[in-house]
């Protein structure tokens, strides 16, 4: 999950898929940016994560 904190309200969450190949370049994409919140598995998403 993950936010731009410039664009997006608090509340907001946004979902992102990658590969396990891939998953590392996207979590320190988004870490480095200030963007992360947190890492799930696709299982572990609800109706509610979009």
């Amino acid at each position: 999950m993950w936010r731009n904190p410039r664009l997006h309200t608090a509340g907001r969450r946004k979902v992102w898929l990658a590969c396990p190949a891939h998953e590392g370049h996207l979590r320190d994409f988004l870490q480095l940016r200030g963007f992360l919140l947190e890492v799930v598995g696709v299982d572990e998403l609800t109706e509610a994560d979009g």
